[in-house]
């Protein structure tokens, strides 16, 4: 009825599939809801769904949310499983929303916080603001248009030159940008990289509209793993990575002169000594004994000074 409230505290689970409210349940989300059947679980509140908790899509038949969905827990979807928002918007305000080959669906979709990282299919125009999108070896694509503010960052790993499993990409209709642009290696790929190697990160169906901040058309990117630097090229649907150029090592002249210089800064160091107004000469036989052979006065007193 129109006074039923349930709240799934922390630790507590709905599992499986069917109906979770019609229209008339207050839901206070702190537990966990998993779908893990091959029919979906359905969930139809009296206002919006906030997750304080975690929502995973599991089995085929996903989860239906017949009313907003918000976001500030931990959000996962996993491949061949789907969340469909039903004819409303989904926002985030924090945490962690995770596609891993699966599907997100809704009218419309605001990231206004925390993290998007995977693979698989978004539906919706989507639009970044104040958060990280990440996506995961393979392609993310937004069937919609795909918007970043600036205070966006799009984060790439490259571990290969293939698209399909080595590095993230993504695909949008209409391509809006701004914000940062951050990529870094993985699984030691800097080692074998060829300077002919390109990344094919971003594609659109439409011309690109706007630059990442931090890297002007035509510029290198350095590496933030400091690694080295691409030439990050706009293109008219896209955007690629290409000629890398490592972090030069230190060249066989600067080595040899950096040994010189500790090979000549013992001898440095005993000429110092010698014009330091000590008188006799010594050598040293061990780390605790010194061979004086002349200089009495000066003998003694360097037994004091040892003494």
């Amino acid at each position: 009825n129109s006074s039923t409230n349930l709240t799934l505290g922390t630790g507590q689970t709905v599992r499986g599939a069917g109906q979770l409210g019609v229209n008339q349940l207050e839901l206070t989300q702190l537990g966990t809801i998993e779908a893990n059947a091959s029919s979906a679980l359905v969930v139809d509140l009296t206002s919006a769904l906030t997750n304080q908790g975690t929502i995973s899509a599991l089995g085929s038949g996903g989860i239906q949310v017949q009313d907003p969905l918000i976001n500030q827990g931990d959000l996962n979807i996993a491949n061949g499983s789907q969340l469909t928002v039903v004819a409303q918007p989904f926002t985030q305000l924090s945490g962690l929303t995770e596609i891993q080959g699966g599907s997100l669906t809704a009218s419309s979709l605001q990231i206004n916080g925390g993290d998007l990282k995977g693979r698989g299919t978004i539906t919706g125009s989507t639009t970044f603001t104040s958060a990280n999108l990440t996506p995961h070896a393979g392609l993310l694509a937004f069937s919609s248009s795909l918007t970043f503010d600036s205070t966006t960052t799009l984060r790439i790993e490259i571990s290969g030159t293939n698209a399909a499993s080595d590095y993230g990409n993504l695909s949008a209709t209409d391509i809006f940008l701004d914000g940062h642009l951050f990529v870094r290696f993985g699984g030691g790929f800097e080692n074998s990289i060829l300077i002919s190697d390109t990344f094919a990160i971003m594609a659109a169906s439409t011309p690109l509209t706007g630059v990442f901040q931090n890297i002007t058309p035509g510029a290198r990117l350095p590496t933030a793993d400091g690694l080295g630097s691409f030439a990050v090229n706009y293109d008219t649907l896209g955007v690629t990575l290409s000629d890398f150029q490592p972090v030069p090592e230190p060249s066989t002249a600067t080595l040899l002169l950096t040994g010189l210089g500790f090979l000549l800064w013992p001898r440095r160091r005993r000429q110092a000594n010698q014009r330091s107004g000590l008188p006799g000469k010594y050598n040293t036989k061990s780390s605790s004994t010194l061979d004086f052979t002349e200089g009495k006065k000066g003998n003694k007193e360097i037994q004091k000074i040892i003494l």
